[in-house]
């Protein structure tokens, strides 16, 4: 379903495809059957490149991701019947565009519906920018309108970019332990287990060195704390 799909192995993963009033990447649509179908054909291929990036697409926050997205694409396939998406899944977040070649926007300040479509994708994202028609609206922070500026190429149509900060999954965690203790967290858990487990047997093969206590109420069976089988390992 891809247009194309890129894995680096350490740096951004990049997804593409695009769609036409009848088609989504490589895949025909019947419209006689599937009238608004454009939902369902971006939520499957969300779920996809998801789990290709070793995430669980039915986390709340990926599918709140996926809402926005299909917001989006909604927008420009009602609009103008065509576009391309584009997700790059990088390190500390998703980045999500949408582009086309419609009439783009006049003033996307004042197109947007309060609390509807792209301003609640706007209110969502921790970065979104519109280029339309050699102008730039920006998210500030602090700033209830997008503010403009003219630092884009697209000339035509419209460009919608919005990331958000990303999950991290068990390879992200398993990969920063390594990078800082220089192996699987795995293989360090057992090595730990099997070594308290050695220290807890030297430590009762040398209970007898332990002089006797003087008072009766205290139970001289407990087991040894950590200080006192390092004290005793130094003795051995």
């Amino acid at each position: 379903m891809n247009k194309y799909a890129e894995h680096p192995e350490h740096g951004p993963s990049m997804h593409c495809v695009d769609f036409e009033r009848s088609r989504f990447g490589d895949q025909q649509i019947d419209t006689r059957r599937y009238y608004h179908w454009i939902p369902g054909a971006v939520n499957t291929w969300w779920s996809q490149i998801c789990l290709e990036n070793g995430f669980d697409p039915q986390k709340k926050r990926l599918q709140l991701m996926a809402y926005y997205l299909i917001e989006i694409a909604k927008n420009t396939f009602e609009n103008v019947g065509s576009g391309e998406i584009k997700v790059t899944f990088e390190p500390a977040k998703i980045t999500i565009v949408v582009t086309d070649q419609g009439t783009g926007f006049e003033n996307p300040n004042e197109d947007m519906i309060p609390n509807h479509g792209l301003d609640q994708v706007k209110r969502y994202a921790d970065t979104f920018t519109i280029e339309t028609n050699g102008r730039k609206f920006t998210k500030v922070k602090g700033r209830r309108e997008l503010v403009e500026t003219t630092d884009t190429n697209i000339r035509q149509g419209s460009k919608i970019t919005f990331s958000k900060t990303r999950p991290q999954t068990v390879r992200d965690l398993k990969r920063q332990f390594k990078e800082k203790f220089g192996q699987d967290p795995t293989e360090w858990t057992d090595q730990q287990r099997d070594l308290w487990r050695e220290l807890n047997l030297l430590g009762t093969r040398n209970m007898d060195r332990i002089p006797p206590t003087t008072t009766p109420d205290i139970d001289t069976t407990v087991k040894l704390s950590r200080t006192e089988i390092k004290r005793l390992l130094r003795n051995l």
